[in-house]
């Protein structure tokens, strides 16, 4: 089909102006976070360690630019990403309890145009301490077990292996 003007003309002729291409991309990649977050605490030691990106990167330069750390040494550098590119994850498997992490990428990580992150990122968090799973025991009492001539108004103390919840200590759970 033809088109025409206003007067009833027809269009005559193919005219290309310009051709699209491929535009440079000089976009600098950015964290846009991080899980879990920086100066987290009483994080579990299955939650997972996870670094988003602003746009595509190209996981081929995450290799020795992405890393987790205890103080300065290397805790792991086993990671996967998304298919899209934007998501790094760690591997780390069972995180250790009561211990400080630290998740480094590097300024070698790219955007799939070739464009450095700005700046080295770092962020810390925390596992929750290892939790108590053993019942309380009492250790030692005073007077001693099997003492003898004990006066009746002496204080009974006991002595248990692990911190105790005072509201529930009362007179109807010592007998």
């Amino acid at each position: 089909g033809s088109f025409y003007d206003l007067a009833g003309n027809p269009f005559n002729g193919s005219y290309n102006c310009f051709q699209t291409g491929a535009g440079v991309d000089s976009v600098i990649p950015q964290i846009l976070s991080v899980t879990p977050l920086n100066g987290a605490t009483g994080i579990g030691p299955n939650n997972p360690v996870i670094v988003t990106f602003t746009k595509s990167m190209n996981p081929g330069t995450f290799g020795n630019n992405v890393a987790m750390y205890t103080g300065s040494t290397l805790y792991t550098q086993s990671y996967g990403y998304s298919n899209d590119g934007t998501v790094m994850y760690f591997n780390p498997g069972n995180l250790p309890w009561g211990t400080t992490f630290t998740v480094a990428v590097n300024q070698g990580v790219t955007d799939l145009a070739g464009n450095h992150i700005a700046n080295t990122f770092t962020s810390t968090f925390t596992t929750m301490p290892q939790p108590v799973t053993t019942r309380p025991q009492v250790s030692s009492m005073r007077p001693g077990s099997g003492a003898t001539g004990v006066a009746k108004p002496t204080p009974i103390g006991f002595f248990l292996s692990q911190p105790m919840n005072a509201a529930t200590i009362n007179s109807s759970t010592l007998l």
